[in-house]
């Protein structure tokens, strides 16, 4: 079948000037024929992707490293011309990668919980030297708060996750102590666990997580 042309004012596919342009360069009897044989041509070339995988790979390893030079220069001009759509797809990438690590992790939690208790065990010099470090980071942080402030912020979100609205057992530093967060109790809210273990030192952006329900208006 011919490629569609503006230049076209026939049906590609029969020639007629007798019926009207319906779409893809065709006319309505030529396209309803197309439309209608579609699931067979699709399913005879998933066929034929499945029997020829390795001649189609070899194929096209062979096709780039004959073009090499072409294709690195056509892929450095892209990027250049089309900056947008480059940080576009990478941050759409990059999120999707994001949002299937956060949902595997939740579907498989008992796995990741079991692997995480055996690597603390085969580790433990590790582990002490993480939590020593967290302590001198702390210690370190700007500023500091007293009993008093801490129960006020916590009475100030009724003692619930920030997050995700489920009763807290964690205090939270908003902005990660080794990202440059504070001690001061502006920058201290109550938070569960399970979001805890998920945010880790990520900046705190003012939304909802997408793991996260939404917490309830106090």
């Amino acid at each position: 079948m011919k490629l569609w042309s503006k230049e076209y004012k026939h049906c590609v596919e029969c020639g007629t000037r007798q019926r009207a342009h319906h779409a893809q360069g065709l006319c309505k009897t030529c396209y309803a024929r197309m439309y209608n044989r579609l699931p067979a041509v699709r399913a005879q070339k998933h066929e034929y992707y499945r029997e020829n995988a390795k001649a189609r790979k070899r194929y096209s390893k062979q096709y780039y490293q004959a073009h090499q030079d072409e294709r690195l220069a056509y892929a450095k001009n892209y990027r250049e011309a089309h900056p947008d759509k480059i940080r576009a797809h990478e941050k759409k990438r990059v999120g999707t990668r994001l949002a299937y690590c956060h949902e595997w992790r939740r579907r498989n939690r008992d796995h990741v919980n079991a692997y995480n208790r055996r690597w603390k065990r085969e580790h433990p010099q590790e582990v002490r030297d993480r939590v020593r470090l967290e302590a001198m980071r702390r210690r370190s942080a700007e500023g500091s708060f007293s009993e008093e402030q801490l129960n006020g912020r916590w009475q100030l979100f009724g003692g619930l996750c920030y997050i995700c609205g489920v009763e807290a057992t964690q205090t939270d530093h908003v902005i990660a102590v080794a990202n440059g967060g504070s001690n001061w109790p502006s920058n201290l809210r109550p938070i569960c666990a399970e979001c805890n273990g998920r945010k880790g030192a990520e900046p705190w952006k003012g939304g909802i997580y997408q793991w996260a329900t939404p917490m309830p208006t106090l």
